[in-house]
């Protein structure tokens, strides 16, 4: 079963897995994944508020079931994102722990925190199945050294198609001749 199956975000409905009998609520690995348990959701099967004190954290998931096809990349901001492993060129790592560059071709990720050395071996091993984004409030207050992911930026490195810089030559020759109607730069 698929780390995607399991996971549901507060707030959207919950499914079961398809073999699962406990009547449409989260598994136990649902609940190691930060999912809202059975009480945290409501008869109409949406999460309800957040468990007082906050879900456990987990910076990295690596189960021994199956090696992951993809590595979800679960973001605060601007949407999740599921790169392939089979694109995976490189990973980088500093040795404070403070840091990782994973390398997708088209796409670097990096990935800033405390403590990420445990991060990184599965990432190396293509075993991680989700690396996950601290969220205060989410999440219970992190009192030990255990791994914090504290921000996760996406950067494109493809470069740009022929269609695109057209477009961007067609707009920059347009704002010339509206500079030119009023005035033009430093006129």
């Amino acid at each position: 079963m698929s780390i995607l199956d399991r996971y549901v975000r507060p707030g959207q409905p919950a499914r079961a897995p398809s073999n699962d009998t406990g009547g449409g609520m989260p598994t136990a690995s649902a609940t190691r994944l930060g999912m809202p348990t059975a009480s945290a959701i409501g008869q109409d099967g949406y999460a309800l508020d957040f468990p007082k004190g906050g879900f456990e954290y987990q910076a990295c998931d690596a189960p021994a079931e199956q090696q992951p096809h993809f590595l979800v990349i679960l973001r605060r901001e601007h949407g999740h994102i599921c790169p392939s492993y089979g694109l995976l060129e490189q990973v980088d790592f500093d040795g404070g722990g403070t840091w990782i560059l994973l390398d997708f071709g088209s796409e670097v990720i990096n990935v800033k925190g405390r403590n990420l050395h445990p991060v990184v071996v599965p990432l190396l091993n293509k075993t991680a199945e989700l690396i996950r984004e601290y969220q205060p409030g989410k999440y219970a207050p992190l009192t030990d050294d255990r791994p914090i992911i504290t921000q996760i930026e996406t950067h494109n490195t493809r470069p740009a198609t022929r269609n695109e810089v057209k477009a961007l030559t067609d707009r920059i020759a347009r704002l010339e001749q509206l500079l030119e109607k009023v005035g033009g730069v430093g006129a």
